[in-house]
């Protein structure tokens, strides 16, 4: 392949490959099998998937320091005539592309919108696996409410899906993905329920319980004792690990929200003692405060702690909240991607409560009622834009 004709170029451009002329399609299917090559390039052109990778590939490459280094290695003439010869055609060439690139990509990001969202999206329901350190993977029950591993290490069968499993190692893991959600009880009798986009780790010692947390989890942390070397009894720590933060409790009920890709990590606690710290802070929280870890301090305040424990109760729960905020939120626990067509609507605020068993068009005609945002779908992406 030489080169592409300007007729089969502006039909590569066009913005809609399903609309063509006859004549279009006639010049289209003869120029396909001219060529192997052409048949490629035409797959990527017509390929949602492949093309936007290709977008964003080409979107990072810097074309005028490439366009320098080949002429300083393969133009050093001394007609400086030769060069400006040369400016116009680089200059036609990347108009050409650019052009060719801008009318693709408004139909693969602008193009066939549905109005409504696909039927297959549906809010977080139970699933989840366990990870066990011999490379073994258990799919748990998605019926379970609550699935137990007793305290010697036993799952019942009826909350896998594999059958009965006995003698699990004390150090296991657990993954929500984004659109499930979990709550077990560990062999300690301490509960907790997984929010979505979760993973945690669990390790039990003779003086010690440790969990590291990645994502949101409420705990309901069973009082445990253990002997000490001079045979006197104590009580066994329970300390939740995350990236960057260690919550240490005896018995309590809390929430910790650590998702990695969060800016602010938060411990809030309902009811006991917690005591959270990190290389440079350490501070105690009591009942209705909020442990937050941002920028490496870790502050304490006072909070109405219902909005961030209610994704347990089944609820989102808005106080002010910024709509790229909210739309996180919603992107995990209803597995959806978001795009932003417009970037000032992620200032929008709300209040308000929903139910979080509700069907996405129902949060989203709710989102939708301020007048100042509209929503429109493709498969599991979300496109927002200003109303």
């Amino acid at each position: 392949m030489e080169h592409i004709p300007q007729h089969i170029i502006n039909i590569l451009r066009s913005t809609t490959f399903q609309n063509l002329t006859e004549q279009e399609q006639s010049d289209l299917n003869c120029w396909l099998e001219e060529d192997e090559e052409n048949k490629r390039l035409w797959l990527r052109f017509s390929s949602k998937d492949i093309f936007k990778n290709d977008l964003n590939t080409f979107g990072k490459y810097d074309w005028e320091s490439s366009f320098k280094t080949f002429e300083q290695n393969h133009l050093q003439v001394a007609d400086e005539k030769i060069k400006k010869l040369f400016n116009p055609w680089y200059a036609a060439v990347s108009v050409m592309i650019i052009g060719l690139l801008i009318g693709i990509s408004y139909y693969i990001t602008v193009g066939q919108y549905e109005d409504l969202p696909s039927q297959a999206i549906v809010p977080a329901e139970n699933h989840a696996e366990m990870l066990l350190p011999s490379g073994e993977r258990i799919t748990l029950n998605e019926g379970s409410d609550l699935m137990i591993i007793d305290s010697s290490f036993n799952i019942n069968k009826k909350h896998s899906q594999a059958g009965s499993f006995v003698g699990i190692p004390s150090h296991f893991s657990v993954v929500t993905p984004k659109g499930k959600k979990y709550a077990l009880q560990l062999p300690d009798g301490s509960k907790v329920w997984m929010s979505v986009d979760t993973r945690i780790a669990y390790d039990e010692f003779d003086s010690l319980r440790s969990l590291t947390l990645s994502g949101e989890a409420y705990f309901e942390v069973a009082k445990r004792t253990f002997k000490n070397e001079n045979g006197t009894s104590g009580l066994k720590p329970f300390i939740v690990k995350t990236k960057g933060m260690h919550v240490e409790v005896l018995g309590t009920h809390f929430n910790v929200s650590a998702y990695p890709d969060a800016k602010i990590q938060r411990t809030t606690l309902m009811e006991g003692k917690v005591k959270v710290s990190n290389e440079k802070h350490v501070c105690v929280l009591l009942p209705g405060e909020e442990a937050r870890l941002q920028d490496g301090k870790i502050v304490r305040k006072e909070i109405d702690t219902d909005q961030n424990v209610a994704w347990k109760d089944g609820y989102f729960i808005f106080n002010e909240d910024k709509l790229s905020d909210i739309l996180v939120e919603v992107s995990k626990w209803y597995n959806v991607d978001i795009v932003y067509l417009d970037e000032e609507v992620k200032e929008e605020q709300y209040e308000g409560m929903l139910s979080r068993n509700s069907q996405l068009i129902d949060i989203i005609s709710v989102l939708e009622g301020t007048n100042e945002v509209t929503f429109k779908f493709k498969k599991r992406t979300i496109y927002v834009s200003k109303k």
